[in-house]
């Protein structure tokens, strides 16, 4: 694995809210760790592994030297968006291909009894890990939470509604678990709001 990618991708929390209530961790050994814990009920706890596929691309105009924290000087940078208060500096494009696993080194004891079979399946999963502004807002507290950066995966990392037993669809339908797709790590600042912030779908 390329260097740069590594050290922003591996040995961070990435969560999906500030109240991380969806978390994907990723370790340099090629393992990690999802977890999914909503209103202090966990309904996943699973180990994956998970290898990279290919080289990873930029996607926008960037110096091609230095890491992905060095955006100084650059002019490739997205302008604020007004509505969402996100901006985007650099992003790596990259594959993946990520399997959950029964056991494993992480998480003790596995929580993975909501799910079926097909689950542990192999996927690959197209990601893209970006440097910028992204304010995310508290599922039920007045606050924000901006972060340096920001991991989408097409699909999401959590399991497909499919890979669920039936006694978890109505709770999974309901969270949208399936579509959780951005994850955010290095927390910049954080303020208070008196009404509910427009965030990017995810």
């Amino acid at each position: 694995m390329d260097t740069v990618l590594q050290e922003a991708l591996c040995d961070k929390n990435w969560v999906h809210n500030p109240a991380e209530w969806g978390i994907a961790f990723f370790s340099p050994d090629s393992t990690g760790w999802l977890d999914l814990t909503v209103n202090m009920h966990n309904a996943l706890r699973a180990n994956f592994s998970w290898n990279q596929i290919g080289p990873a691309t930029t996607e926008d105009e960037q110096p091609k030297s230095g890491e992905l924290g060095n955006t100084a000087g650059s002019t490739a940078s997205t302008p604020l968006d007004q509505k969402t208060k996100t901006s985007v500096t650099r992003t790596l494009r990259f594959e993946m291909e990520l399997t959950l696993l029964k056991t494993g080194p992480h998480q003790q004891p596995p929580e993975v009894k909501g799910l079926v079979e097909r689950a542990f399946r192999p996927r690959r999963l197209t990601v893209r890990l970006s440097e910028g502004r992204y304010p995310r807002q508290h599922p039920y507290l007045g606050i924000v939470q901006v972060f340096g950066r920001r991991l989408v995966f097409e699909p999401s990392v959590f399991p497909d509604l499919e890979d669920w037993a039936d006694e978890y669809s109505t709770m999974v339908t309901a969270g949208k678990f399936h579509q959780w797709k951005s994850f955010y790590n290095r927390a910049l600042e954080d303020f208070e709001v008196g009404e509910p912030l427009k965030e990017d779908e995810d």
